[in-house]
């Protein structure tokens, strides 16, 4: 795929993530339908479950699958990917969502050893986030 080279420029989709009620299923379903593997990462005191193409391994991660429990701002939503794109400035991407009529459902935030990361709604509905990485 073309856009595989161009993951940590800006405007491109550089991290996936899956929000569901079960992450081991959700594992056993995309391992069996596309032949994803899982690999659970030490990440903030608990695990980060990530997504990679079979026998890729660990570093060939391209997302990461969520458990709508531990978001008590998600917990009464249905799954649904959330892709994450690459900015130059994660705050001045919030500022301009907002005056384009998005909202904003998690602020800028920094994480260590990942980046600044804000998510949101457009004025459509549809989820995105956006992160400024730890190495731009």
């Amino acid at each position: 795929m073309a856009g595989d080279g161009v993951v940590v420029r800006t405007g491109s989709l550089c991290w996936l993530e899956l929000y569901t009620t079960d992450v081991q299923a959700a594992g056993r379903s995309y391992k069996a339908t596309l032949g994803l593997e899982t690999f659970a990462l030490d990440f903030y005191g608990g695990t980060y479950t990530t997504f990679s193409p079979a026998g890729q391994g660990e570093d060939a991660m391209f997302g990461g699958v969520v458990d709508l429990v531990d978001d008590p701002a998600e917990a009464d939503s249905p799954a649904y990917w959330l892709p994450y794109f690459e900015v130059t400035d994660t705050d001045a991407t919030v500022a301009k969502a907002q005056e384009l009529g998005g909202t904003v459902r998690m602020p800028a935030t920094d994480l260590p050893g990942v980046g600044r990361v804000a998510k949101f709604i457009d004025p459509y509905g549809a989820r995105f986030a956006v992160t400024t990485g730890a190495s731009a």
